[in-house]
């Protein structure tokens, strides 16, 4: 999970965008690499998050504030993406406290 600390049984975790045409193939895109990954570093504990799949917003928040991009195409696309989670992650946790005071 982003924001924690790595130690040597660490997962990896990756977390990807994908552009509106290569939506519909995300379940190939990603087990497509993932094998790739897993067969470069010789490990199998690795995580792939499509972020334009997941519905966590819990996560997605984590992702966005604690993630480090390593490759983008298009910065635009990215920022816009990050700035509705962050307004999104923002409405649930006043919403998350009001209903339930924490």
């Amino acid at each position: 999970m982003p924001g924690g600390d790595a130690t040597a049984d660490s997962d990896i975790d990756i977390a990807i965008f994908l552009d509106p045409p290569l939506q519909m193939a995300f379940f190939d895109i990603k087990t497509a690499l993932y094998l790739e990954i897993s067969r470069s570093l010789k490990m199998n504990d690795i995580d792939i998050v499509v972020l334009n799949h997941c519905k966590n917003i819990i996560l997605l928040d984590r992702i966005t504030r604690h993630g480090q991009v390593i490759y983008e195409s298009n910065q635009d696309a990215r920022l816009d993406f990050e700035q509705k989670v962050l307004h999104t992650a923002i409405d649930f946790k006043y919403q998350r406290k009001r209903v339930m005071g924490v």
